[in-house]
């Protein structure tokens, strides 16, 4: 079974929980081979990009920089409009959600001979300045490395 392959399989089983804003693998720097991103703070709407703004659990694969084999970037995201909490709330809230995912999703994957490794790339939280009723538009996302095997 090839990568591709592997990666349906792999993004079949994450959409019974997270909406996936796409399953190819594609790479579009800007600036020279940097991304906005490495420049300038984002905003929500920059994060959210091509995904439906009432999205709650969103999921996006990226290439991985280093190119090595059967590897490629997931980022998983959580949107909500909510009372101001600390980052520590929303990352111990988040945390759980996602890893009880990637184990089940693991899980699954192993049923159908391919193997996972997950590396953890770190998270951000993004809050907007808009904010109606007390609560702000927060947007958690987590980076993790997988490889396929």
């Amino acid at each position: 079974m090839n990568f591709f392959e592997k990666l349906n399989i792999f993004s079949k089983y994450l959409n019974d929980w997270f909406y996936i804003n796409n399953n190819t693998i594609k790479q579009v720097p800007a600036y020279g081979g940097y991304h906005k991103s490495d420049f300038d703070l984002l905003t929500a709407r920059e994060v959210l990009q091509d995904l439906p703004i009432d999205t709650y659990l969103a999921a996006k694969f990226h290439s991985c920089p280093t190119e090595e084999d059967n590897t490629f970037i997931l980022e998983l995201l959580q949107n909500e409009y909510s009372n101001i909490r600390s980052d520590n709330m929303i990352r111990n809230e988040n945390l759980a959600k996602f890893a009880t995912t990637l184990i089940a999703v693991k899980s699954m994957l192993s049923g159908d001979q391919i193997f996972v490794d997950i590396e953890d790339m770190g998270d951000f939280i993004i809050r907007d300045d808009f904010a109606a009723n007390g609560k702000v538009h927060t947007i958690y996302s987590k980076l993790y490395k997988i490889t396929l095997n």
